[in-house]
């Protein structure tokens, strides 16, 4: 059986949230600014506790098996522990947290 697919956003975190029960799904950037171009890309983080053991790299192929959108998809996802961490830093997490939109 294929797996869904997403072409579009709201499809996409709809199949998230469907298949990952996440705690947040924030998009960030220019299309969460506001000021992006119709080629821009998505930017998302996922906060699961469904990754818990699994690795990085595979998380992102995860969500990238569920994207099918004419745009690229960047996709980081952390367990909800790493997010707090990484809010701690200064970083590109730091800033989402702080301008990026839940979904």
């Amino acid at each position: 059986m294929d797996r869904k697919r997403a072409r579009d956003i709201e499809d996409l975190v709809k199949l998230i949230k469907e298949e990952y029960s996440p705690e947040l799904v924030l998009l960030f950037g220019s299309r969460a600014r506001g000021d992006n171009l119709i080629t821009s890309d998505y930017d998302l983080i996922i906060v699961s506790n469904k990754f818990t053991g699994v690795p990085f790299l595979t998380r992102l192929f995860l969500m990238q098996d569920l994207w099918d959108g004419e745009r690229h998809l960047d996709a980081f996802c952390y367990t909800p522990e790493e997010f707090e961490r990484k809010k701690q830093q200064m970083g590109t997490v730091q800033q989402a947290s702080i301008e990026g939109i839940a979904l």
